[in-house]
């Protein structure tokens, strides 16, 4: 799981890239399939997922915005939060 710093960090990108419903458009045109806003705003609790961090990272360029150095940092495999779940719950 993923600190709290790191939780509050994604949240602030969150809120900063327009809110969750303004982020889950912007990747839903990005990758061609439906994100809701409700898996975006799961993000603000458990931090956002391994594999939706460099599309974030991408936005958040465009935008203009800086990120932490550590933001793409990996995460292990076992310490990550379980995507399926994650999804399954928005």
């Amino acid at each position: 799981m993923r600190d709290s710093q790191t939780i509050q960090n994604d949240t602030v990108l969150i809120k900063n890239l327009g809110g969750p419903v303004k982020v889950a458009k912007r990747l839903s045109v990005a990758t061609g399939h439906k994100i809701t806003h409700n898996r975006v705003n799961n993000w603000k609790t458990i931090g956002i997922p391994s594999n939706w961090r460099p599309m974030m990272a991408q936005i958040a360029m465009i935008e203009g915005l800086t990120l932490q150095s550590n933001f793409l940092a990996p995460f292990s495999r076992s310490a990550a939060p379980d995507d399926d779940k994650e999804a399954d719950a928005a």
